[in-house]
């Protein structure tokens, strides 16, 4: 049986498209349009209790903290990790972005209170824990 050649082109097509769809990312936070952070941080925090957190020059991170700076020991009221520098610029509080994994929290943000925004970016890839640039940090208080 020969196949027609409009019906054999729409199947290439048809398979290319797939093949596409399932090799890229299905990410709706548009973090893989930001290029991997290379460069110092200046980072800002918006108003309220589940803030947004973002960072010029916009880019992806590896490590981000959020801290209550007023109690007695440092603790850690958020504290996301990836692997790669896949935490894009522009996260809320408590919201996990793809191929992002949580390390502790998130814990309620109390108003009135000073916490600590800190955010690492990694310098190449591995399982080096010192292979970090970083800290930038911005102190708030929601």
């Amino acid at each position: 049986m020969k196949i027609k050649p409009t019906i054999k082109l729409s199947l290439v097509l048809t398979s290319f498209i797939l093949m596409v769809n399932a090799c890229s990312d299905s990410s709706t936070n548009g973090s893989n349009n930001l290029a991997e952070c290379n460069s110092d941080l200046i980072l800002s925090v918006s108003d309220g209790t589940t803030p947004t957190f973002t960072w010029e020059p916009e880019c992806r991170a590896a490590l981000l903290y959020v801290q209550d700076k007023d109690s007695s020991r440092i603790e850690d009221m958020w504290r996301i990790f990836s692997g790669g520098n896949n935490i894009p610029s522009s996260i809320q509080y408590g919201i996990l972005p793809d191929s992002v994994y949580v390390v502790d929290g998130p814990t309620t943000l109390v108003s009135g209170t000073q916490y600590e925004l800190i955010v690492y970016w990694r310098l190449s890839p591995g399982e080096d824990i010192e292979n970090f640039e970083g800290p930038f940090t911005r102190v708030f208080i929601p």
